[in-house]
């Protein structure tokens, strides 16, 4: 049987019943089902069949005959008289239709016509039943036969039970009437179905049964086929056919292209926009010269036209897409339409890019605003050109399209004429039509503003330039194409056609971009070219490295391009299926990431069973509203990560909704979201997105609890929020906020307010006060918030966090309070008002604090954790001891000099760390601290560890004083009621005075605890011990016990980590070190121990980590090392050791081992006596590096050659991970390899001309992440080198092979970038570019790992270098490291960093210059380029939540927002630079820049030692993670011939060991006591020796220090300190002596001129760099002033300094044994210091010779004299020399000042004034010097300026009262106070303002009592307009007048004196002062004393007499009778 061909009027009809079912229907009715449902592409073929082919399995170039439409329309079922056996139910089945059947049956049938039977038709036409255009099975098959979808058929004459009918929720249409739309304007839903009624019964019958088969009678004559087959007619014979396809079009939905390499399958009951937008492409050349073909095959047959039309395909059909998938739209009669509102919905699509899918002719027309036929979506309804002009002419005015009213005809014996438009005279003109959105039919309103996207800059920038982007196909080959950068997709997908020899239509393929592991359809107006250019300029690209051609390359890691076939890629994902058949349960549906580009059908089934859906990161996902309202249950929405940039209104269509997040996005605006509707909203997430404001409509949310808004462009606070009285959570961080409304006091449930990273300022508005629930405040970050007071008044306030801002004193209470952070704040003062005892946690870190508060301890007894490190602390006080609850005490980097014994009593510390300070001692009372774990003491200048204190403090009283207790009581445990007897843990020990047999059979001696004198204690006699360990006598066992109870309830039974690095110790301190039995952690790092007492160690079982590095040792207890098993590190570098003991062999569990730079030097194969590394086998970390003398060599005469293994050789050392092995002579075959896990180095330490130094260490990582590179002769040059540090990702389950692939890659990169540089391009572009590319190779390098590809060939024919590294890894793609390279050419240094390994250059003189960025995500810079590239930062300071760092190698799944983009820093290299450091983070955390300076300063001899001691130093001030230092001595550049250093350990002629030894520890000197009293200052070089002779001296002095002393005595405190520390230091950088100090000032002395200059000028720019507390720069005299240039020459404390040169007389001072100077040399010089102004340098005449002198003798030298003979000593002319090198590079300024005769001097002296040229500015005029505003004024200028607003209104009141005319009130004029803003613009100060606001306010006073003398002389008269109580109006004459009547009193003009008596019926002779009976109280002047003015016409002048109150009182009583004055107070 030949397939039907021809459309049967039932099943259109019954199309119709499905489109009434959608009009206006009930809001009672949900609809439970999709519009359409579609098969699986492989649910069509039976099991076993081979399906067609697809993309890959044939040729894609297909014939485009066999791409048909489907023949069965989604959005239909098969119908009766649709003879049709792929239904979704087999015939035989009898259920009851399901929700899907009814409106998804077709969807799963494909087209089932076969090539000849459609050749057939071509030629002879239709058969009786064909329907022309789809075709079916045969209608009666055997019983036994199966349909081609595997179901099997029903012999058609077998009855089947009547299917009952379905509900009108499943089948809405047959519940409907087509009759009621002419009747009623609507169709609604019966409650029976409608039976027939105009049609006959046959039809009727069936009519039900939609999915039973009709059979219709066969044998039609041709007539009536003919006339059954044509499309009906209308009245407009031109709209009839074109109408009649496009209501099949639109019934469709879509479309299924087919071919014989693709699936057949129905559309998506969901499609994009994009599917909605392609149905109507232009005819590809193949298809219109076919259809031509065709037409003139009928017109030879003589075929009439409606035949042919019959027959013959229509010209529109032809290959679309998938319905979800976006297609390209070339045909120009495309029309635009936009959905129609519904609801609080909008008019706007859900898919954010709609406009991406219309052509550039149709968005110029919309821009211009034309309205018509070039609309945007044509939807599924094509329209002929008739079609479109009535639908022009049915628009309305606004552009919305009127609805086209039709009158259904339901009689079915004219069939011609269906739809008739025109004339239904009842229907209202508001009845339209919309489909559901998952149909993808859109309506016809105007498009919204079109808004650029990544893809649609504006701008033509580079329009005439061409671009290349390399596109991926589907079989990963790929093309190149080259055109402009406005290219959009049609455009390349043309070039992409003729590149690849496309026959078919391009509307049928698709361009996909890929990004961070998601997909995107592009749509046809979208750019790729200017997409990728955006991406790369985003990683770091610029013009200058050519993007142009860049995009040659594959850049996959960023983005990928990819072009493909529309059909490819699943129906509802574009990479995978979502997997929703997994799941159980769909109350929580989680579908991010999938690519999705719709919803899946599976959802639609399970829609109100939803509850929360995930749909997040799916870039083209189209979310169709009528899904949303078929979730009737949903609850929660997020939509995060979909870069969208406006909301799709569906999301408003959730009714029910409480949670929404749509973080994350490109959000610019919510007008148009329709969000305010959802009154129960709860939870409302907007962060990370680009809303610059939001609509006011949102205060609508009376439910919502949680708003989030952080990370967008806000720049003022949304006033809506205010009225959000519900809101609990609210976070508006990272935003650009300047302050709070007033009215945010609404939010009483405010419990949480996030609002850092904002520009807050000022202080906080007082209606805060009212925020009665918050319970959490974070204000970190705004740098400028100052005052903070109101908060106090928060009763419910928990936890308060204002790091990081501007806050110089807090003095408030809390009642609540738990937690308080105000580091890094300014802080000078702090105290509390209230006790405050819910404090736990208190953070003063950071500030300036001088002195903590007495009153403080007495106000905090819970607190557990208090902060101060960073401050200037110098004491603590004894009520300290008051906190009896604290657990955490960290004071580091102070000052203190001293602990008060009341330490003791706290009990309950457990962390004390007060390293960095200058403790000279340490209380005995310590050892009370029973429970404390950790004390860290490093760096200050302890002599020795206390003994235990047997007296402990009990308690103190309130004012301080510590009660002890009774020495004659018992210290035993027994006298406390819990004490528990416990066996002696000290038994054994040095306490023990029986004897104990050693583990190795040795007889162990036995000391006492206590010798004479503190000394250690002589050997007790062993007798009664040879037969073993005895059991000791009763005697020793009392003695050993009480010994044990006095230190139970010390810390020696609690303390686990001692940390003392950096001391005064010797080994006299390990007699009470031993006491410390549980000790895990011991640091004596950098101590003057010589030795180890024997036992010493034995004690320490426990022992896990033993630092001694930097010490004198020369040996170890051999015996001890067996106690200690346990010990897992040891550091014993820095020592003098010569050989170490075999014993340490026996240390099983060593891991980390570090004898670098001693003297090693022993047999390495003597091993019975000699320590050898095969003993421990499990060590990770062994360094040997720095003993120049070691030899490692085979032993040739071992007998046993032939064994296999080794003991010279490290083979057998398989956990290593690093061995050091730099300066060690090596003959031994073989070194183990590197590998990622392994870092072997050998090479010396000089890199060429330099010496080099380097340490690392693990910390606890268990594998090797960080690793260095070292190329001295780079690229064969001896003027370049290479050097890089590269930290990884630390991770658990190997090395890291991102840091040894950036190791191993780096040379080729730079080399390659190097060798293309062009002309003017300068090395600094190739690190830039290297950095890149190397990122690229890694990514790409991954990627092909994960592809299973090999990159061995690849990587080969790069760099070869890289084929035997590491074989990147998936994981490797979300790993990576940051990296600091520096590359040197001649004196030219470059260095590049990304993260946060920084690189330091120090100069001369302790100056040093930071080279590298740190890139932090929370820096301005760095926060608004993440955010750009659609990262964000999270409160914890990282990107992403994730990255603590923005730049680095690797992390592509944060790419573009980390990128690879390096800092680069070029530096020119000078005399004065000596060292460059570059070391890991870790580094830096723990030691300051300039504490980094002093120390390597120290050890400038030995780089090698200089990194150890670095690194030890972290490690002494607690820092557990890896680390690495580099030192190279740059210094040695220009002194290459002075000192030669070979990597071989060889003596040369004239050499010794001694020498050598000599020279390695010139530096290690025992420190004698009292050498220093600061412990930074004690590290730096020596003191010079006090000069004599000829020398100058200087004085300084601060410059009104003691007003400041006076005004801000705390600021001072801290600002003194900061002041004496640059003083101190630099004197011991240049060499200077300190003769002594007075107050602030101070007398130093110089042995040369140029030292003194040097010295006054290095002080005076330190004192522009530094922190000044805020009161300090808030002063007059301390302001930051700029020059003209705008370079600060003025900040802070301000000194004055004069030099004078000449020879005093010296003489040692008897009192401090300090050289003193005399005489009339040191009067002089302190006398040209007093002519100096602030910040002025002053010198005599004698100094300005004296220099010139040292300048000639300059010039001299160079011009080669001697310096002996230029100098006359070679000593000082070279320092002379240096000075004068670096005061020259630097530059300074000579200014007379003439002949000034000075004080107490009989001659007068001719002063100069000198400055360095960055100072110049200080001798310009004062004029032309601009001071910087005062942030902080005592007098808020706003309330100024209000106030004069007042006193002018109330000046005009009163001089519209003075007439005695009707009174006019008049405006005043706001010239006045605009003009006075003017003129303070430049920063008004407390000069300006304190004065005008007096002069205000004595203006208000005067009116004030001229209109109250008013208002009680004449109370009742109206004022002015009517108003009363006000004073009735008239000359003030005439009111003294009637106050003339009233007293009874006659006014003189003789003045009288105001003391003159008055009688009671007296007048007043002259002018006298009249006082009112009662004063305002805004009369009182400010002594308090109320005054009133004297008013006359006369001459005589006006004056303001003072009454005191009685008379005030009396004169009421005379002169006001009782009642005479209504209203006086």
């Amino acid at each position: 049987m030949s397939p039907s061909n021809g459309p049967s009027p039932l099943v259109n009809l019954s199309d119709h019943r499905r489109e009434l079912s959608v009009l206006q229907t009930p809001q009672f009715m949900l609809r439970q089902n999709p519009p359409s449902a579609g098969t699986t592409p492989t649910s069509s073929f039976p099991s076993g069949q081979t399906t067609p082919g697809g993309f890959l399995n044939g040729n894609i170039f297909d014939n485009p005959d066999q791409s048909q439409l489907s023949p069965y329309r989604p959005g239909t079922a098969p119908h009766v008289g649709s003879p049709v056996q792929d239904s979704y139910f087999p015939p035989e089945d009898t259920r009851r239709p399901s929700v899907a059947s009814v409106t998804t049956n077709a969807s799963s049938t494909g087209s089932k016509s076969s090539i000849p039977r459609s050749l057939y038709n071509k030629f002879f036409g239709p058969g009786e039943n064909d329907d022309g255009s789809r075709s079916t099975t045969e209608t009666s098959t055997l019983p036994g036969s199966s349909s081609r979808s595997g179901r099997p058929s029903t012999p058609t004459g077998i009855p089947r039970p009547r299917t009952p009918v379905p509900s009108s929720e499943v089948v809405p249409f047959l519940y409907q009437d087509p009759d009621d739309i002419a009747r009623l304007g609507d169709a609604p839903v019966h409650d029976s179905p409608v039976e027939k009624r105009d049609m006959d019964d046959s039809f009727s019958t069936s009519s039900s049964h939609t999915h039973h088969r009709i059979h219709l009678p066969r044998g039609r004559t041709k007539a009536r086929d003919k006339d059954q087959g044509r499309p009906p007619t209308s009245a407009d014979p031109a709209l009839s056919e074109p109408y009649r396809r496009n209501i099949r079009l639109q019934l469709d939905g879509t479309s299924s292209s087919h071919s014989s390499q693709r699936f057949l399958r129905s559309g998506s009951p969901t499609p994009s926009v994009a599917s909605s937008l392609s149905n109507n492409p232009l005819l590809s050349p193949g298809e219109e010269a076919e259809r031509k073909a065709k037409a003139s095959l009928w017109s030879k047959m003589g075929l009439r036209k409606k035949d042919k039309d019959k027959a013959a395909p229509d010209a529109n059909r032809r290959l679309r897409s998938k319905a979800s998938e976006p297609m390209l739209n070339t045909g120009t009669n495309v029309s635009v339409h936009i959905m129609a509102k519904r609801g609080s919905g909008s008019n706007e699509h859900g898919n954010p890019r709609i406009l991406d899918y219309a052509t550039p002719e149709q968005i110029a027309a919309l821009r211009q605003g034309r309205e018509g036929s070039s609309r945007l979506g044509p939807g599924r309804r094509g329209m002929s050109d008739a079609g479109k002009e009535t639908r022009k002419r049915s628009l309305k005015p606004g552009g919305l399209e009127a609805p086209t009213a039709f009158n259904l005809d339901t009689s079915f014996s004219d069939q011609n004429e269906w739809l008739v438009p025109g004339g239904a005279p009842n229907l209202p003109e508001t009845i339209s039509w919309e489909p559901p959105e998952s149909w993808a039919t859109l309506g016809s309103e105007h498009p919204p503003e079109i808004a650029p996207d990544e893809g649609q800059d504006e701008g033509d920038d580079g329009d005439n330039q061409t671009y290349c982007i390399r596109v991926f196909r589907a079989d990963s080959t790929f093309a190149t194409l080259s055109c402009k950068l406005q290219a959009s997709v049609v455009e390349v997908l043309a070039l992409l056609g003729r590149k690849s020899f496309l026959q078919d239509n391009l509307t049928n393929y698709q361009i996909v971009m890929r990004k961070n592991g998601l997909m995107r359809i592009l749509g046809p107006n979208e750019r790729p070219l200017k997409i990728q250019k955006r991406l790369l300029e985003q990683v770091g690209y610029t013009e200058e490295d050519h993007l142009d051609e860049i995009g040659r390359e594959d850049h996959g890691y960023l983005v990928r391009f990819t072009f493909m076939m529309s059909r490819m890629g699943g129906q509802y994902s574009l990479d995978h299926d979502p997997g929703l058949g997994k799941l159980q349960k769909f109350s929580h549906v989680d579908l991010q990431g999938r690519n999705l580009l719709t919803i899946p059908i599976t959802l639609y089934h399970k829609a109100p069973e939803i509850i929360s859906l995930n749909l997040s990161r799916n870039l083209s996902l189209n979310i169709p509203k009528d899904f949303i309202q078929q979730c009737v249950n949903l609850r929660k929405i997020e939509f995060t990560g979909n870069e969208c940039e406006r909301l799709p209104p569906s999301i408003s269509a959730a009714s029910r909704l409480t949670y929404l997040d749509i973080s994350n996005n490109r959000l610019e605006e919510l007008d148009h979201a329709s969000l305010e509707d959802h009154g129960a909203l709860v939870a409302l997430k907007m962060s990370n997105n680009r809303l610059r404001s939001l609509p006011n409509s949102f205060s609508r949310f009376k439910s919502l609890r949680n708003l989030h808004l952080a990370s967008n462009h806000l720049t003022s606070f949304p006033q809506f929020i205010c009225e959000l009285v519900t809101l609990v959570d609210l976070d508006i961080s990272f935003n650009m906020i300047r302050s709070f409304p007033m009215e945010i006091g609404q939010l009483s449930a405010l419990e949480r307010l996030n609002a850092t990273n904002n520009r807050l300022k000022g202080a906080l508005p007082p209606t805060f006060a009212m925020l009665g629930s918050l319970k959490e405040l974070d204000l970190r970050f705004n740098h400028e918030l100052q005052d903070i007071d109101v908060i106090a008044e928060l009763p419910r306030l928990e936890a308060v966090v204002v790091a990081h801002n501007r806050i110089s004193g807090f003095t408030q209470s809390f009642q609540k309070l738990r937690a308080l952070h105000l580091n890094a704040n300014p802080i000078t003062r702090f105290s509390l008002t209230t006790a405050m005892p819910t404090l736990k946690f208190l953070n003063l870190s950071n500030a300036k604090i001088a002195a903590v508060s007495e009153s403080i301890f007495d106000k905090l007894p819970n607190l557990e954790k208090l902060i101060l490190d960073r401050n200037h602390i110098v004491t603590f006080p004894p009520q300290i001891g008051k906190l009896q609850k604290l657990e955490h005490l960290s004071c580091f980097n102070n000052e203190i000099s001293k602990l008060p014994r009341e330490i003791g009593l706290l009990t309950e510390l457990k962390y004390l760390d007060l390293h960095y300070n200058n403790l000279r001692q340490l209380p005995g009372e310590i050892w009370q601290l029973s429970s404390l774990i950790t004390l860290n003491v490093s760096s200050n200048l302890l002599k020795e560890l206390p003994k235990p204190e047997i007296t402990p403090i009990t308690s103190i009283d309130a004012n301080g004083v510590m009660k002890e207790r009774d020495k004659s009581v018992s210290e035993g445990p027994q006298d406390r009621p819990d004490a528990i007897r416990r066996p002696s843990q000290l038994s054994g020990g040095l306490l023990n005075v029986a004897a104990q047999q050693a583990a190795n059979g040795r007889k162990g001696s036995t000391v006492s605890v206590y010798g004479p004198n503190g000394r250690k204690a002589s050997v007790v006699s062993r007798a009664g011990s040879e037969l073993g360990v005895s059991t000791p006598s009763t005697a020793s066992i009392r003695k050993d016990s009480a010994a044990s109870n006095k230190l139970a309830y010390t810390f020696a039974t609690s303390l686990k980590y001692l940390y003392m690095a950096d001391n005064q110790l010797s080994e006299e301190a390990f007699e009470e070190l031993s006491l410390l039995t549980e000790l895990r952690v011991l640091n004596l790092s950098y101590n003057v121990i010589y030795d180890i007492p024997p036992r010493a160690l034995s004690r320490m079982a426990n022992l896990n980590e033993l630092y001694l590095s930097g010490n004198e040792l020369t040996s170890l207890p051999a015996e001890d090392l067996e106690s200690i098993s346990g010990l897992k590190v040891l550091h014993l570098n820095g020592n003098k050791f010569q050989t170490l003991p075999a014993e340490l062999g026996k240390i099983r569990k060593l891991l980390v081992l570090d004898v670098g730079c001693n003297s090693l030097k022993y047999n390495i194969s003597n091993w019975p006596y000699d320590w050898n590394w095969n003993w421990n086998l499990d060590l990770k970390y062994l360094s040997l590096s720095g003993n120049k003398r070691l030899e490692i060599k085979p032993n040739r005469n071992e007998p046993n050659l032939s064994r296999e293994r080794s003991i010279t050789d490290f083979s057998q050392l398989t956990k290593l991970r690093i061995l050091g092995l730099m300066d060690v002579t090596l003959t031994i075959p073989n070194v183990p390899d590197q590998t990622e896990d392994r870092r072997v180095r050998s090479t010396g330490s000089m890199v060429r001309a330099m010496s080099y130094g380097m340490a690392d260490t693990l910390g606890r990582n268990e594998h090797l992440s960080i690793v260095d590179l070292v190329i001295p002769d780079f690229r064969g040059s001896r003027d370049e080198w290479l050097i890089g540090l590269f930290d990884g990702q630390a991770l658990s389950t190997g090395g890291s092979k991102i840091s040894k692939f950036l190791q191993e890659s780096l040379e080729f990169f730079v080399t390659e970038e190097l060798n293309k540089l062009r002309d003017k391009e300068t090395p600094a572009i190739a690190l830039h570019r290297a950095f890149l590319n190397l990122n690229k190779e890694l990514a790409t390098t991954a990627m092909q790992a994960v592809e299973d590809k090999s990159i061995s060939a690849a990587m080969a024919t790069r760099h070869p270098s890289t084929t035997s590294g590491p074989l990147l890894s998936p994981n490797d793609l979300n790993s990576g490291g940051c990296a600091t390279v520096v590359y040197m050419q001649k004196n030219q240094l470059f260095v590049a960093n990304v993260g946060d390994a920084m690189a330091i250059l120090y100069r001369s003189g302790g100056d040093h210059q930071l080279l590298t960025q740190k890139h932090d995500p929370g820096s301005a810079t760095e926060l608004e380029r993440i955010r750009d590239a659609g990262g964000w930062v999270s409160r914890t300071g990282k990107l992403n939540d994730t990255l603590d760092t923005s730049r680095a190698f690797g992390y592509f799944h944060l790419i573009p927002a980390v990128n690879a983009n390096p800092h680069v820093h070029q530096e020119e290299l000078t005399e004065q630079e000596e060292l460059l450091i570059i070391a890991s983070k870790e580094l830096w955390e723990y030691v300051s820049f300039q504490s980094a300076s002093d120390i390597v300063q120290t050890e400038k001899g030995d780089l090698m030692r200089a990194a150890h001691k670095l690194r030890d130093f972290a490690i002494g001030y607690g820092a557990t993670g890896k680390i690495m230092v580099m030192i190279l001595g740059l210094g040695d550049l220009r002194k290459q011939n002075a000192r030669i250093r070979t990597q071989s350990m060889s003596l040369g002629a004239g050499q010794s060991f001694l020498d050598d030894e000599a020279n390695t520890f010139r530096f290690k000197t025992r420190k004698k006591a009292g050498e220093a009293h600061d412990s930074a200052i004690a590290r730096l070089a020596p003191e010079v020796k006090p000069p004599d002779g000829d020398l100058a001296i200087v004085f300084t002095d601060i410059k009104n220090s003691t007003l400041l002393w006076e005004t801000f005595p705390l600021a001072m405190r801290s600002g003194i300190r900061i002041h004496n520390n640059i003083m101190r230091r630099q004197l011991r950088h240049i060499g200077g002596y300190e003769v002594k100090t007075e107050g602030d000032a101070f007398m130093v002395c110089f042995h040369t001129a140029t030292s003194a200059l040097r010295w006054c000028f290095t002080v005076q720019k330190y004192l522009l760099d530094q922190e000044w507390p805020n009161e300090i720069l808030e002063s007059e005299n301390c302001r930051e002033i700029l020059d003209t240039q705008g370079n600060v020459i003025y900040k802070g404390l301000s000194v004055r300094m004069g030099i004078h040169w000449g020879a005093p007389v010296c003489e040692p001072d008897p009192i401090t044994g300090r050289m003193d100077y005399f005489g009339p040399m040191v009067n002089r010089a302190a006398r040209i210091s007093g002519e100096a102004d602030g910040g002025q340098i002053t010198v005599s005449s004698d100094l300005v010779q004296e220099v010139n002198r040292c300048v000639n003798a300059y010039q001299d030298v160079n011009n080669g004299m001697t310096l002996e003979d230029a100098f006359g000593d070679s000593d000082s002319g070279k320092v002379i020399m240096d000075e004068l090198r670096a005061l020259i590079r630097e530059g300074f300024e000579v200014k007379e000042l003439g002949q000034r005769k000075l004080k107490g001097l009989e001659n007068p002296e001719f002063i100069y004034l000198m400055y360095p040229a960055s100072l110049a500015g200080r001798l310009s005029a004062k004029s032309s010097q601009t001071a910087a505003p005062i942030v902080k004024l005592s007098v808020d200028p706003q309330h100024v300026w209000e106030l004069w607003n007042i006193s002018l209104r109330l000046e005009m009141l009163c001089s519209s009262l003075n007439t005695v005319n009707s009174p006019e009130l008049r405006s005043h004029s706001s010239d006045m106070v605009a003009r006075l803003k003017e003129t303070s613009s430049d920063g008004p100060s407390d000069q300006l303002l304190v004065p005008l606001l007096e002069h205000i306010i004595t203006r208000i006073e005067n009116c004030m009592a001229v209109l109250y003398l008013r208002r009680l002389l004449v109370p009742d008269a109206p004022g002015p307009e009517g108003a009363t109580g006000v004073g009735a109006s008239g000359s003030l004459m005439d009111i003294i007048g009637t106050l003339e009547s009233r007293l009874g009193v006659s006014f003189q003009k003789t003045p009288q004196p105001p003391s003159t008596p008055r009688t009671e019926n007296s007048s007043f002779g002259g002018l006298t002062s009249v006082s009112t009976p009662a004063v305002s109280p805004t009369s009182a002047n400010r002594s308090g004393r109320p005054f009133t003015p004297e008013v006359d016409s006369s001459p005589s002048s006006v004056r303001i007499t003072e009454l005191t109150e009685t008379e005030i009182n009396g004169q009421e009583e005379s002169i006001a009778p009782p009642g005479s004055f209504p209203g006086s107070p």
